[in-house]
């Protein structure tokens, strides 16, 4: 990686920087996250994640052939917030 930067009396000071380890890791990671999506999509199970604030950030699509609603309507959001109203006033209705 180059990166050009102009100096105050006009000149040029260029750095290099040898990223091969940082795209070594990157590659790493890529290949990880591609083995627990094929995992995930594969397994009879729901797979999901939440990041630091506790918000999904992947819901596996067996959650929509479980529940007839799209994985995606949960992204970013709590999972009190994904509850959906009708089948909790449902549930308190029979109790």
């Amino acid at each position: 990686m180059l990166q050009e930067y102009r100096t105050s009396d006009s000149g040029t000071l260029i750095v290099r920087t040898d990223i091969t380890e940082i795209k070594r890791a990157e590659d790493v990671l890529l290949e990880s996250e591609k083995r627990f999506r094929d995992l995930a999509e594969t397994a009879s199970d729901w797979f999901w994640e939440l990041d630091q604030d506790l918000r999904f950030t992947y819901v596996s699509d067996r959650y929509s052939e479980a529940t007839g609603r799209p994985a995606s309507d949960n992204l970013g959001k709590t999972r009190k917030e994904t509850i959906d109203k009708a089948a909790v006033d449902e549930m308190t209705a029979e109790t």
